[in-house]
């Protein structure tokens, strides 16, 4: 599920992604404020619990400074998360879906 929040629920427009070398991947307005649901009812002292800079580093999973404080990495990450969020329930209330071009 937190790949397809990110990336995308589905595959857009496959048979052009040959032609135009762009792969892109959408989201509809059901699957948007499914996503924005689901924001809404993290856990946030559970997440916060299990997050680690130091772990993340030594998995390699993220892209996260070394000397990266933990707790306002979580912080930022949380915001950017939220704003995520916002943006969704925004396009969703129109109606509309998210179109995701991956790079």
């Amino acid at each position: 599920m937190a790949h397809c929040i990110i990336r995308g629920d589905a595959v857009f427009a496959d048979e052009t992604a040959p032609d135009l070398g762009i792969p892109w991947r959408c989201s509809t307005a059901g699957f948007l404020t499914e996503v924005v649901e689901r924001i809404d009812r993290l856990d946030v002292a559970a997440a916060r619990h299990e997050f680690s800079v130091a772990e993340m580093v030594q998995l390699d999973l993220y892209k996260v400074h070394p000397e990266g404080e933990t707790d306002e990495t979580f912080d930022r990450l949380m915001t950017y998360l939220r704003d995520f969020a916002d943006r969704c329930r925004g396009i969703a209330a129109h109606g509309l879906g998210l179109v995701i071009t991956m790079h």
